[in-house]
């Protein structure tokens, strides 16, 4: 991820978290009694690294809206634990969060997501996300709720995602959360975009029902963002949207030379 990052702008400073010995890596999901300690253990990173951001913050004059923290999984919510202790602690309102399928259980159950209104803009990718605990032993272990800015629920953001249909290893829809991420991240600019359609609810998202308004997905995100003033009430908008197995419909109109921007 880090690489696709600097190949779009050379000039950013990205700092990696390596918090594996606590987070158990791959086994986590395999060992409970292992995925326990790890879901604790993510509730305290995300209030060092919180800690670790104001230091840095205020010893090198870093603005609010330059800092964008992104994870997945248990990850997604040790970003939610580091920009609520981030607001809560040290009143710095950080200009974006990224959460890729942020892990459900043990955080859902007891009412933790992380919070939007505690960043300027926040954006989330649901691939294996249910209401079903049951499902969990099929790999859907993704956050249901529509808890960001703009939520996006690619193949209706449930288990079997196209690429898992014919081999649904536990992992699988969970870790698309990521590869659609940085399919977006990576191809599309302003001259490159790909269609999603608005739905009035998560329900509806789920089953596949959405309206007729349809938008750039891309764009929109790059605009909700620029207009983001970190108010309170604001809408939360869902989307939703085909790929073709782990690459998104991304179309280019061939106007120009192409500008990559951040979404």
């Amino acid at each position: 991820m880090k690489g696709v990052f600097l190949k779009k702008d050379p000039g950013l400073k990205i700092i990696l978290v390596d918090w594996r010995d606590g987070s158990f890596y791959d086994q986590a999901w395999y060992y409970l009694s292992r995925y326990f300690q790890a879901s604790n253990n993510a509730l305290m990173v995300g209030r060092v690294l919180a800690t670790f951001i104001q230091r840095l913050m205020s010893k090198y004059n870093i603005t609010e809206k330059s800092v964008h923290v992104l994870g997945h999984s248990l990850g997604a919510q040790v970003m939610g634990q580091t920009v609520s202790h981030l607001f809560k602690s040290f009143d710095i309102r950080i200009g974006a969060g990224t959460a890729m399928d942020a892990a459900s259980p043990l955080f859902s159950w007891k009412g933790i997501e992380p919070d939007r209104r505690h960043v300027h803009f926040m954006e989330a990718v649901h691939t294996s996300s249910t209401t079903n605990i049951l499902r969990v032993l099929e790999g859907a272990v993704g956050v249901y709720a529509a808890f960001a800015d703009v939520n996006l629920y690619p193949n209706r953001g449930t288990i079997y995602q196209p690429a898992c249909r014919k081999n649904n290893y536990f992992f699988c829809s969970h870790q698309r959360g990521y590869i659609y991420y940085l399919d977006m991240v990576t191809r599309c600019n302003s001259n490159c975009d790909f269609q999603g359609s608005f739905c009035e609810d998560v329900e509806s998202a789920v089953k596949g029902i959405s309206s007729e308004r349809t938008t750039d997905v891309c764009d929109f995100i790059r605009e909700t963002k620029d207009k983001a003033d970190g108010r309170y009430n604001r809408t939360s908008y869902i989307l939703t949207f085909d790929t073709a197995m782990d690459k998104l419909n991304i179309r280019c109109n061939n106007r120009g030379h192409a500008q990559y921007f951040w979404i």
